[in-house]
């Protein structure tokens, strides 16, 4: 499994043992050894924070130790969105024959910012994911359907509840992760303005009291 060209930053989107067991084959189909290998950086985080990114940009920018590329390799079970942006330049515009690899579960929402600049692997093929696949292929009309009947389905919840909110956080980010794909280079800048404004109300989401519905149904429209 060759990395795809330009693709020196890899989001896994999986549980742990599943993203990690990915990564790994694919080092070892380059015939890169990990254990024992000072070239490469396997670390497990329950919050990747700002500290850890200013870390982890000192130790991108080190030069190998040993041959001519390094593989950082981040199993996080949540990302601080601080330290995302932190670590947006570095992933960016890596030194040449570094390549990063970030694990995290499909909880985590992550910012349009980041996923632009990754190639996205989604090992989760949750009821979500595929309800994202479903919704970008709908009509406006019926996507605007589509979200009456999931209004319906937390009929018994406060439109603010986390769970209804929650699988709209969540339907938006993988809305995001289907939209961008794996060719980076080939984004269009409609898409490019989509995923913005994904990520706009992705936010909107995350302040208390901000109308799940109306989020939705503007996140309907948005998508050509």
């Amino acid at each position: 499994m060759e990395i795809p060209a330009g693709h020196h930053f890899s989001i896994i989107i999986g549980e742990s043992a599943a993203g990690r067991d990915f990564t790994h084959r694919e080092l070892a189909e380059r015939q890169i050894v990990i254990v024992g290998n000072p070239d490469v950086r396997d670390e497990a985080y329950e919050t990747f924070t700002v500290e850890d990114a200013e870390n982890f940009i000192a130790s991108v920018v080190e030069r190998p130790i040993q041959g001519s590329e390094k593989f950082f390799i981040v199993d996080a079970k949540a990302l601080n969105h601080i330290a995302a942006n932190t670590i947006l330049k570095i992933v960016e515009e890596p030194p040449i024959g570094t390549y990063i690899y970030f694990i995290l579960p499909p909880s985590v929402v992550l910012p349009e910012t980041l996923l632009s600049r990754a190639r996205v692997e989604y090992l989760d093929d949750s009821p979500v994911s595929r309800e994202a696949k479903s919704f970008i292929s709908m009509s406006p009309a019926e996507r605007l359907t589509h979200i009456t009947k999931l209004i319906k389905s937390h009929k018994d919840e406060d439109e603010d509840s986390g769970l209804l909110r929650d699988h709209a956080s969540s339907l938006l980010r993988d809305l995001s992760i289907s939209l961008t794909g794996n060719n980076l280079s080939k984004i269009s800048t409609d898409t490019q303005k989509i995923l913005s404004e994904l990520d706009t109300l992705r936010g909107y989401l995350s302040l208390p009291g901000s109308p799940v519905k109306m989020i939705l149904e503007q996140t309907a429209l948005i998508l050509r």
